[in-house]
């Protein structure tokens, strides 16, 4: 099957699927359809709902050469209220090869694990807050690494932005994503010496989960 037979197939079910979830779709929009911030660009689809608005590319691995554009449209999408952009590959998610200077690394594998361990001792001492909010730094620290080699340089990008983007380019799952949210909220609360209500745990430990799983792609 030609690339954009399977690209089309794949863009009617992904319409579908947002419609089942109450989105208001729309299949390769164009004039007024499009947002303003993105005139000149067509995407394949664009969903839209009240909690949130979504830019939709398809493509296949072999329809990829279009990535460094895609990041351009990602990083704009990802920077506007209420919207983010997703990227869906119909195969096996592409490698993007490039070098970086790893000298310019906040952190580097050595320390990262010197941290895991401090965060599992924290845990055992029941010292959730510390160990949540190492762990969002290192989650920041791995997901720049992980950006920076898709040529991704998001030094300067907020947390939500950079959260936003790795699900974007399949980093994440969509429910790691919306975990990775609402633990944005509990960051900020306990950095600024907010009481957290419901603070357990269990949260600390799906953190730890999910930055294990970023640190394993890092490797």
């Amino acid at each position: 099957m030609e690339a954009r037979q399977i690209e089309q197939n794949k863009i009617r079910q992904v319409a579908k699927d947002y419609e089942k979830n109450g989105y208001k779709v729309i299949i390769e929009p164009h004039g007024t359809n499009i947002p303003y911030f993105i005139k000149d660009y067509q995407p394949d689809i664009i969903a839209t709902s009240e909690k949130d608005n979504v830019i939709i590319e398809v493509k296949t691995r072999s329809n990829f050469s279009t990535i460094d554009k895609l990041r351009d449209i990602a990083d704009i999408v990802n920077n506007r209220e209420n919207w983010r952009f997703e990227l869906i590959v119909t195969t096996s998610k592409q490698e993007v090869q490039s070098e970086i200077d790893r000298s310019t690394i906040e952190l580097g594998l050595t320390e990262i694990e010197r941290n895991f361990k401090t965060v599992k001792t924290a845990i055992k001492q029941e010292l959730y807050p510390s160990a949540f909010i190492l762990l969002w730094a290192m989650l920041e620290s791995i997901a720049r690494q992980l950006l920076l080699e898709d040529k991704k340089k998001l030094n300067s990008r907020t947390s939500l932005v950079v959260i936003k983007t790795l699900f974007s380019f399949g980093h994440l799952t969509r429910k790691e994503l919306d975990t990775l949210e609402k633990f944005f909220v509990i960051r900020n609360q306990i950095v600024h010496g907010y009481k957290v209500t419901g603070f357990n745990k269990k949260m600390v430990e799906r953190l730890l989960s999910i930055v294990e799983k970023l640190r394993n792609e890092r490797l």
